[in-house]
């Protein structure tokens, strides 16, 4: 049995999902967004690209909220959209 395989779901999405958040953090746009060498534009750009993906994500997700198994994992506390809106 794998690591993965006796950790628990939300420990699952961390580990599989770590290198991708690893190599997004130590990017250029995002080394330079937080050394604040971007302008306010280049900030929006990435909130409005950063909208599409939890628009389609909350969506998609509303359709699982009577999943037995999904359904669970669903809260409003994870709702991005509001807050992106409101940028």
């Amino acid at each position: 049995m794998t690591a993965t395989e006796i950790a628990g779901f939300a420990e699952r999405i961390r580990i599989e999902t770590q290198q991708a958040h690893t190599n997004t953090e130590n990017s250029v746009f995002v080394t330079e967004l937080l050394d604040g060498k971007l302008d306010a534009a280049a900030h929006a750009a990435l909130i409005a690209q950063t909208w599409f993906v939890y628009e389609a994500l909350e969506r998609i997700g509303r359709t699982y909220a009577a999943d037995p198994i999904v359904g669970p994992f669903l809260s409003d506390d994870l709702l991005r959209t509001p807050a992106l809106e409101a940028t």
